[in-house]
């Protein structure tokens, strides 16, 4: 029979059972016949059970796991119509008609949307299509584009492809999660709005209020602090720069900025006190006792506005689902336990959209929102000795200054593991950051910024004035926040703990939070019962503990223990970014990637940073930039900011561009020393492997600090060769012709490689006949992003010819090469389809 627990809680294991089920799902798909049967049996188990109760509590956990399974399938292993637009993809440049489907997001130079595929046409003809497309439009006179509006527009369509790195954001899996698995990215010239979305619509009125009140946020307020209000009042965060989010980030305040069950929830208290209020002055009410069910009862439509003035986004969705559970719980009169309510709003959103499950704002909300009501429940739990008595107004406000601080302190409990794991950021001010801002941005702002939503339809000076008040606050707090964020000890980049270590770490803490419970309480059962938990918890304790020996010691082996040499050759689009990671546990980094606005897309903080932390690795003993190019630079400005790093390598080159003096000035502001090519050994050897410098010679063309040569700076870049156990790996940089006969010339058979980064992205004015011969490799590897002719067909020729094997970033992702005292291994991080120049990563929710 079920246990008493269970039938007093009974959503919460089975909420945990789905919430298995579509992880399970997501790892391993196609197996639903096995779902299937396992649903049947459960089910069959269940109805006998109907006339005969029997048979726990496995059947119904076994049943909504196989539905969890289940559910996901769609997402995890989809089964295309023929008519679905991703069979488009890799078909040439079509012409595609569809209706935009949500509300753009704006950029600078670049606009996103999603369209709603009706026809596509190429020379053939024209044929129906369906499936939802994104639409990355590039320019400055991008023309406007709404919800509801019918374009047109032509360019090659790609399926959705990110970076394929080891610990890297699944971009793919992120986009298959909202229904997308095709991109096409264009130029504004190549779109054209056909037909205007119906003006009449609820979605078109919604819009034009939105648009209407950001542009009275930006006249009342402007500025960051506009920006700010912009997010919290109609969920637009698009004007907010990375300069700004940091802020928020390095505070641990960033949850303020995404409209979530906080912000629903304050709007729904405020509306409830405010109706009660004022219904609590009318005597038919009172005489009817309908005060208390009619002020909830209205409560419901100030939170229905502001979720649809947000956008009513997957997040905003959630937080209203929740908020409108509790109130119907409440209307119903029903003492329902807090954490069952809790576990049923998660399991209505599951089964509306089981992909939830995977997105970072539904884990933090429903990680905060269980330990806190948690944590009240056991603070409600009173000890024998009756009920305390009335209490003053200090006291009563030292209270709730405790109660906050308390709630505080659970939420980021709950949620740190997560935090980590998305965002790498351990902020060490949170709690003051959270004690100011949450009132000040998270309350005041919110209600009088909606407040001026609300009149704004009416227009005049008192909605102005409302969000004049809502941005002073804003600004006061964001103050506070700059001061905070400024500190250099604000805030700590950590290594990403692993799913495994958050299981033991939420293991280990809520076994002894728990036992701590169970101490204060008392119990109907005596201290047996209560000795009994207290035994659970400690072997849960324990075994938690004995958990975190083994992964620390997995790990120490991993970094520490390993003979082999590692290179690891990163997937960063078209540039060059490569991992070595020595015996021993030192490291490399020979160049970084990046694109040339990194503004829009950081690849050292997005793409090549997740992987170090990903491997436990903080410090980079070696930081190498071939050459002052922007797709081997960019990246690693962030990784001198935010990494230890023993020394930085440069060929000697100078450089406009502000990211190459950015990386200087971090070097000297940290205190790392810069070597060019007359400071740098021509070998090092570091345990069995060795690091080897070919080029340029130090008294060559680049030698000196801030040279700058006649010829093809590319020419100037440095030539590393890493060897281990008798195999090697040559990376050349983006080197030409005339350096790589120089090379050939000056080592002649010391060129000889294992394996060969193929130099300047495979490109034909590289990788010579002259060349390949002297350094003979058994593989090689192109890092590229596919397209522009990288590579060109006449040098995978070259290659074949050869019989080499060609590893291809753009097809296979990060490739893996294993050098060490068992010989040499070449293997990709997972093969994939080719990715398409408009397709970088996706930003994370």
């Amino acid at each position: 029979m079920p246990s008493a627990r269970f039938v007093h809680r009974p959503l919460i294991p089975l909420t945990l059972a789905l919430m298995l089920g579509i992880a399970l799902g997501e790892a391993a798909p196609g197996g639903e016949a096995a779902a299937w049967a396992a649903a049947g049996v459960a089910g069959l188990t269940l109805l006998r059970a109907l006339r005969r109760p029997a048979g726990g509590l496995l059947p119904p956990l076994l049943l909504f796991c196989a539905v969890g399974y289940l559910a996901i399938q769609p997402w995890a292993s989809p089964v295309f119509s023929p008519a679905h637009v991703s069979h488009a993809a890799g078909r040439g440049v079509l012409r595609v008609e569809g209706v935009v489907d949500g509300r753009p997001l704006e950029f600078e130079d670049r606009r996103r949307f999603v369209v709603r595929v009706q026809h596509i046409a190429d020379a053939a003809g024209e044929r129906a299509a369906r499936g939802l497309l994104r639409v990355v439009v590039y320019g400055r006179d991008i023309p406007p584009v709404g919800h509801g509006d019918r374009v047109a527009l032509r360019g090659a369509i790609r399926r959705i492809r990110g970076f394929d790195n080891p610990y890297g954001f699944d971009a793919a899996r992120a986009a298959a999660h909202r229904g997308l698995w095709a991109g096409v990215g264009v130029a504004a010239r190549d779109l054209e709005v056909l037909q205007p979305g119906d003006a009449a619509g609820l979605e078109a009125s919604l819009e034009g209020l939105r648009r209407r009140l950001a542009e009275r946020i930006d006249r009342a307020v402007g500025g960051r602090e506009g920006a700010i209000l912009q997010a919290l009042v109609i969920g637009d965060r698009s004007a907010i720069d990375p300069e700004l989010r940091q802020v928020f980030q390095r505070t641990g305040t960033g949850h303020l900025l995404a409209i979530s069950g906080l912000h629903v929830g304050l709007v729904a208290a405020f509306a409830y006190r405010l109706f009660r209020g004022l219904l609590g002055r009318i005597p038919a009410v009172l005489h009817a006792a309908w005060a208390r069910k009619g002020a909830l009862l209205l409560s419901f439509f100030p939170v229905l506005f502001y979720a649809l003035l947000a956008g009513f986004s997957p997040s905003t969705q959630r937080a209203f689902l929740l908020v409108a559970v509790a109130l119907a719980a409440a209307l119903a009169e029903r003492e329902a336990d807090p954490l069952n309510a809790l576990a049923a709003a998660a399991l209505a959103i599951l089964a509306a959209a089981p992909t939830a499950l995977f997105s970072i704002s539904f884990q933090l909300s429903f990680a905060a929102a269980a330990a806190i009501l948690w944590g009240i429940g056991v603070r409600r739990r009173k000890p024998a000795g009756g009920l305390a008595p009335r209490r003053g107004l200090v006291a009563r406000l030292r209270r709730g200054a405790l109660l906050f601080l308390a709630i505080t302190l659970l939420a980021t409990w709950a949620t740190a593991p997560l935090v980590l794991y998305r965002f790498n950021t351990l902020p060490l001010v949170g709690l003051p950051a959270n004690a100011l801002a949450v009132p000040v941005i998270g309350w005041g702002a919110v209600i009088l910024g909606l407040g001026g939503a609300l009149l704004s339809p009416l227009g005049g000076w008192p909605a102005d004035l409302l969000l004049a008040a809502a941005g002073g606050l804003v600004r006061a707090g964001l103050a506070f926040l700059d001061g905070l964020s400024a500190i250099p000890a604000a805030a700590l980049y950590t290594v990403t703990p692993s799913e495994v270590e958050i299981v033991l770490y939420y293991a280990l803490s809520g076994a002894l939070l728990v036992a701590w419970a169970e101490r204060r309480r008392g119990h109907a059962g005596g201290e047996a019962e209560r000795g009994a938990r207290l035994r659970r918890c400690g072997l849960v304790a324990l075994a938690a503990l004995a958990g975190w020996v083994v992964d620390a010691g997995w790990w120490a082996w991993q970094r520490f223990g390993r003979a082999e040499l590692r290179v690891t050759v990163l997937d960063v689009g078209a540039g060059s970014a490569v991992l070595a990671e020595f015996p021993g546990g030192k490291t490399a980094l020979v160049d970084g990637g990046g694109f040339s606005d990194p503004s829009a897309f950081d690849v050292g903080g997005r793409v090549v940073a997740p992987v170090l932390w990903g491997k436990k690795i903080a410090t980079v003993d070696f930081l190498v930039l071939s050459h002052p190019d922007s797709d081997h630079l960019n990246g690693l400005v962030f990784i001198a900011r935010h990494f230890r790093v023993g020394a930085l390598w440069v060929n000697g080159e100078e450089s406009p561009l502000a990211t190459h003096a950015a990386l200087l000035s971090a070097a000297r502001e940290r205190g790392i020393p810069v070597r060019g090519p007359g400071d740098l050994p021509e070998r090092v050897a570091i345990g069995e492997a060795a690091l080897e410098v070919l080029h340029p010679p130090p008294a060559g063309p680049a030698a000196g600090a801030g040279s700058r040569r006649r010829g093809d700076p590319n020419d100037r870049s440095l030539v590393l060769r890493l060897d281990a156990g008798g195999a090697s790996i040559l990376l050349p940089g983006d080197i030409r012709r005339a350096a790589e006969r120089e090379l050939v010339v000056r080592h002649g058979g010391r060129l000889r490689s294992t394996v060969l980064l193929s130099p300047h992205h495979g490109s034909r004015g590289s990788n010579s006949e002259e060349f390949l011969d002297a350094v003979a490799p058994e593989a090689v590897i192109v890092s590229c992003a596919g397209g522009r002719g990288s590579p060109h067909p006449e040098v995978l020729e070259r290659f074949a010819r050869r019989g080499i094997a060609v590893w291809r970033t753009d097809r296979d992702g990060a490739v893996v090469v294993e050098l060490g005292p068992r010989g040499h291994a070449v293997r990709p991080w997972r093969a994939k389809e080719p990715r398409g120049e408009d397709e970088g990563g996706d930003e994370p929710e």
